[in-house]
Order: C-alpha cells, then structure tokens, then sequence
C-alpha cells in the first residue's frame, strides 16, 4: 500500500469517508492517472465499506493483526489506555511472529505500546519501548526519513518528561525539519512536533516561543480537521498552560474553557484528557480566588484522572495541591485537614 493512503486510512471506521491529499514523496508512480506530472499531490476518495478478519487454521494473519491494532488505537484514543496495551501487546507479539524483530511493523507496535504506557506514567518503560522502536525505524528507512523522525518525536515526549531535554530538543529538531521536507508544512505529524517543541519552550521559561509554537500548532490541526477536534483542544491547553506560568490567569481560563467546549462534543466525560483541562481550569480559578468554581473543577477533574492513571500522577498531586488551598482559604478546616494526612500522611501542626 502507498505510505500516504496507509496513514490516510489508519483510525477509520465502517462508513466513513475520507478525501487523502497524497505529496508525491508519500505516493508511487504506477498510482497516477494518465498523462499525470511525476511530481503532482494524488487527491483519493476513500470509503471504507466493511472490516473482515481473517484466521487460517488457528495462525495470526496480518488481516487479523491489523484488526486487533485498530481496536487498540480505538481504546486508546477514547482514553482506555490499561485495554489499549494488552491489546498492543498482543499485537506486538504477533508482528513478530510474522515479520522477525526488526521489521517496521513492529516498530509501529513499540512505538504504540510506549504511547500507552507514557499515558499511564510509566515514563521509564514508555522510553524503552520507543528506544527499540526508533532503532528499528533507523536501521529499516535511514536516520533522516520521516517515518523515523515520526518515532523520533514521540521518544522526544517521553525524554522530556524523565528530564533527558537536550537529547529531546535535538531529536525534535531534527524531527521537525524531516518531516516538513516529506509533508509540507500543513501536516498532523508535524503540528504534533511543533506542539512537542513548544512544550520544551514553556518547560525552560521562553514563553514567547511557546505561545508561537502552541499557536502554531492549533493552526495547523484547525486547517486539517476544522474546530471541533482533539487535536484542536490539546493545543489550546498548551496556550492555557502558558498564559498560567506568565501569570495572565484570565487568558489561561478563557483558553481552558474553549477546550473544554470542544472536548464536549469529541470526547467522553470521563476521557483523561478531559479530566486534565478540568483540573488546568481549576488552577486558574484558584489564583482568580473563584474559590467554589475552582473546587468544582478540580474536584472532577482529579476524580477522572484517579480513575484513568496510575497513583502516582503528578496530576493527582497538583489537583490535591489546590484542592487543599481552596478548602483553606473557604474555612474548610477539616476538610483541609483530611486531604493533608491523606497526602502527605501526617497533619500539619
């Protein structure tokens, strides 16, 4: 299959219809019309009419294989992330029946299973999953071919998170300029780097190129999927994000809600994605001292997260955090008292 139907395709479902714009580094010749330019961008029209699973006497076949990914990435992008790794796992040990240890699909497989796992917070096993994934992807396409600078992208989210940045910042870079070479400037892999490098920007304190970057990237996700996506929504919570640390609470809430109207119509109520803008919202209505609001907020907000991750997030320690500062500063001395033993394990004197 050319590359660029294969990622055009990925994540559909029964009945729906897609229009593919395919650049011609992502297409094959024999694909083109008649007395069409070597160079030309292929427009495809896709419907994907029915899904069908093949077993041939009990032995995983690639149809199957690939079955069992899309329901994996169905789980995992309704925020079911525990369901979406056996799945993967599944899936992983069976690319490798099929294909050897170091073919691209199994890449793809590693590559999935650390997204999962970064989801949950298991940052240390998300690293080494995608290590071996950006690995496979180097020895199979080469160092500067995109579908390694996709992997290398993602490794850079999860080294970000365990504090490796200049080996993040570096691989980001790269990333970012292979991937505008193979699919333009208006693409979902590359607003996805761009939106990992300005999370590194508002890490280390230049806000300015953060607010560029996550402006960037909102850009480029409402071009290719219209307002009401995702997509659209995590790129306004970096906006949100940065407007906190400059301390303009008021940009930051306005940010968060328009994120949340839009995670309203895409998401479940209960998506940890959700359960973050909820908490993000309520950080700022704490320093906007809306005390009421603001426990609201991150009173759902923690209870979503609760359910969705491990209990160890740092999500849950920042709502708590604030939680704690509302109920002090409403009178709450009990309430205060009880969620401090709860957290730290002794009362405060």
């Amino acid at each position: 299959m050319i590359a660029g139907v294969e990622e055009g395709v990925t994540g559909m479902r029964v009945g729906e219809r897609r229009t593919l714009v395919v650049p011609a580094s992502l297409s094959i010749r024999s694909m083109y019309p008649p007395n069409t330019p070597k160079d030309s961008t292929l427009h495809i029209d896709v419907e994907l009419l029915s899904i069908r699973i093949y077993r041939t006497q009990g032995q995983p076949t690639t149809d199957l294989n690939a079955a069992v990914s899309a329901l994996a990435s169905t789980h995992y992008y309704a925020g079911h992330y525990v369901i979406a790794d056996s799945l993967n796992r599944q899936v992983l040990t069976t690319s490798r029946l099929l294909y050897g240890d170091n073919h691209p699909s199994v890449g793809d497989d590693l590559m999935n299973l650390g997204a999962s796992k970064s989801q949950q917070g298991e940052y240390a096993e998300s690293e080494r999953y995608m290590r071996e994934g950006v690995r496979i992807f180097s020895s199979w396409y080469g160092a500067d071919h995109h579908r390694t600078a996709g992997a290398q992208s993602m490794l850079a989210g999860v080294l970000t998170n365990v504090g490796k940045k200049d080996e993040a910042r570096i691989l980001l870079e790269g990333a970012l300029q292979a991937q505008e070479k193979a699919y333009g400037l208006v693409h979902r892999r590359v607003a996805n780097t761009v939106y990992r490098l300005a999370a590194m920007a508002l890490d280390s304190g230049d806000y300015d190129r953060a607010h560029v970057l996550y402006s960037r990237s909102v850009s480029i996700y409402r071009a290719l999927n219209g307002e009401q996506h995702p997509d659209v929504a995590t790129g306004l919570g970096g906006l949100a994000s940065t407007a906190f640390r400059q301390k303009d609470y008021q940009r930051s809430e306005r940010y968060m809600r328009e994120a949340l109207a839009i995670s309203a119509t895409t998401l479940e109520p209960d998506h940890l994605e959700v359960g973050q803008q909820r908490v993000k919202l309520g950080r700022a209505l704490v320093r906007l001292k809306r005390w009421k609001e603001a426990e609201a907020e991150l009173s759902i907000g923690r209870a979503i997260i609760a359910k969705r991750s491990a209990p160890t997030s740092p999500w849950l320690v920042t709502a708590d955090g604030d939680l704690l500062l509302v109920y002090e500063a409403l009178g709450r001395v009990d309430e205060a008292r009880k969620l401090r033993v709860a957290v730290g394990g002794v009362d405060k004197p």
